[in-house]
């Protein structure tokens, strides 16, 4: 599913800002940066994605991962102790099924969700992900895979957000729509099939052709079947998982048998289902909501809710999955109405202790076995070698599953996470940043029908380099209409204001291709071109210095981000930005 029940301006909001995000290229080896001291977490009951070790264990971290783990396992010396009193150490949580726009990555890891399976966006994201996911040092943001385009039929359920999606109209379009999506960076194929009887669907022979052309490419498929029939067609065809739990009728002993022999998986969505049927939305734990999920969570489901029995048969699905020993892999769906990211993975789990699993059961549905079925090797664990995204919580939620929800800190890559949802702006202010560089997106009149194009090939500690090329005339405009650069998000959310705060300049240095290039504020509630201010760029590092009052921002919309882009200038481009500070 995707959101359906936002307002349209508000959609255009969130989605338009990274849409225009070009093709990003793989990150080479970051240049050395000072290696922060290991961590040793002390006194701490440790559930390792399979289940809760015996006795307190010590964990040490160190380069963004786990290098040691044991009762007695030496302390490194100058090792930061952080004595965890009994409370839990488990992994940062995989949500299964989510749509990450706007602020999602940065408003999952804050509750932390520290890995996002995406099952329908835009490939652009993807691909700016891919590289940063690669790293293992400090950020705001979970990391995400994803699908990319979803596979549907024109009118069918993925066209009504606004925006165009390629569809199919026969099986013989199976090889090269599923290619088109490998090369915007998809990490597996999404197919939505039956919808329910609300839209129109693909028939079962395109849906067969797309299984067999993914698995040519050694790729999984996932489908959308929201009915028993549907389910049966997907799993019968061959496709590895369903990512939701139907709700219309009882699983069969075909659908289980077959799906239990292929190793298929089912990622519940549960927390969806349950606000469809018009129940009050979860009660999310203390802490500070962002306005992107107070708005997602508040949301009634558009039309006519479901019946309570939908959801009932739904949890009796996953019962039955369970029984048969099928993976049931916890899911969000966020952020459709009713639900939103990170949070609603809380209430995600809760519903599968009530369908039957057992707390324990339910945190491997988040950690570890979702790991192992989307093939996340580093991920969902607590052992040598294992990404060190971790999160501390007060009490045991391999007994109680609402202990999760008591958060006292997350790790992302072994560095502590800022859990306000304004952090990427107060962080900016009064010195320099390390993380800043991970965030950056990059921009090119291609958002306005233009040929231009940019790419990050890397980020690091404090720096950020874009590459690209400036197509004159490619908007019918002259040079001066066409640009392309990188845009930095100041706020976990690019669609919502942030005053800017007492922010009056901004300090950074550059090196690139020779030419004018451009700084601009990307404020909130702003149609017009955005303020910004010009400066040179040679080939050897320089320094610039701008006032935002020489720019005349609009002190009444806010502040949402930054952009450095080419101005007046076309051809191929290179730039690298490091050291700057917000004062």
């Amino acid at each position: 599913m995707m959101p359906t029940g936002l307002r349209g301006a508000r959609l255009a909001l969130l989605f338009v800002p990274i849409s225009f995000v070009s093709e990003l290229w793989l990150l080479p080896t970051p240049p050395p940066a000072k290696i922060a001291p290991p961590v040793a977490l002390v006194r701490a009951v440790v559930f390792n994605g399979d289940r809760r070790l015996d006795g307190y264990q010590r964990v040490i971290i160190q380069k963004g991962e786990v290098v040691a783990l044991g009762p007695d396992v030496m302390i490194p010396d100058q090792a930061v102790v952080v004595d965890v009193r009994g409370d839990t150490i488990l992994p940062g949580l995989i949500d299964g099924h989510v749509h990450a726009f706007g602020g999602a990555r940065a408003d999952a890891l804050r509750f932390g969700v520290t890995t996002l399976m995406d099952m329908f966006g835009l490939p652009s994201l993807l691909q700016v992900a891919r590289g940063q996911r690669q790293l293992r040092t400090p950020t705001r943001q979970a990391d995400l895979f994803g699908a990319g385009y979803l596979a549907t039929v024109e009118g069918g359920h993925g066209t009504q957000y606004g925006f165009p999606v390629p569809t199919l109209t026969s099986s013989t379009q199976a090889d090269s729509w599923v290619d088109a999506r490998l090369s915007e960076g998809s990490d597996y194929i999404k197919v939505v099939y039956g919808a329910g009887g609300i839209r129109r669907s693909l028939d079962r022979a395109t849906l067969g052709a797309l299984v067999k052309a993914t698995h040519a490419r050694r790729r999984k498929v996932y489908v959308h079947a929201v009915t028993l029939e549907a389910a049966e067609h997907a799993i019968f065809e061959g496709a590895d998982a369903l990512v939701h739990v139907f709700g219309d009728a009882p699983a069969s002993a075909e659908l289980l048998s077959s799906m239990k022999a292929r190793d298929a998986f089912v990622v519940s969505t549960l927390a969806v289902l349950r606000a469809s049927t018009g129940k009050d939305a979860f009660a999310p734990p203390e802490g500070e909501l962002s306005p992107e999920q107070e708005a997602t969570l508040s949301v009634e489901w558009p039309g006519r809710a479901l019946p309570d029995a939908v959801l009932s048969t739904a949890l009796a699905n996953v019962a039955a999955f369970h029984r048969a020993g099928i993976p049931v892999i916890a899911g969000s769906d966020a952020p459709n109405p009713g639900t939103a990211q990170g949070v609603s993975l809380y209430a995600e789990l809760r519903l599968l202790v009530k369908a039957g699993l057992s707390p324990q059961e339910a945190l491997r549905a988040a950690t570890g076995e979702a790991a192992r079925v989307f093939g996340l090797a580093d991920r969902g664990c607590v052992e040598v070698g294992c990404r060190a995204d971790l999160l501390r919580v007060a009490g045991d939620p391999t007994e109680d599953i609402t202990a999760v929800e008591d958060l006292v800190a997350v790790w992302k890559n072994g560095a502590s996470v800022l859990r306000t949802h304004d952090a990427a702006l107060e962080a900016l202010k009064g010195g320099p940043v390390d993380d800043w560089g991970t965030n950056w997106v990059p921009t090119s009149d291609c958002r306005r029908g233009g040929r231009s194009t940019a790419s990050i090939p890397s980020t690091a500690k404090g720096r950020m380099r874009v590459v690209g090329e400036v197509r004159p005339g490619s908007t019918g405009h002259d040079a001066g209409g066409t640009w392309a650069g990188a845009s930095l998000p100041l706020s976990s959310d690019w669609g919502m204001e942030r005053g800017l705060d007492g922010i009056q300049s901004v300090h950074f240095q550059v090196r690139g291709t020779p030419g004018t290039y451009r700084f601009l504020i990307l404020q909130a509630r702003s149609r017009e071109e955005p303020a910004g201010a010009d400066f040179p760029v040679t080939a050897d590092w320089q320094p610039v210095h701008l006032l935002l009052t020489d720019m005349r921002p609009d002190e009444d919309r806010g502040l949402r981000g930054i952009s450095v882009v080419t101005g007046g200038m076309s051809g191929r481009f290179e730039l690298e930005v490091r050291e700057m500070v917000f004062e």
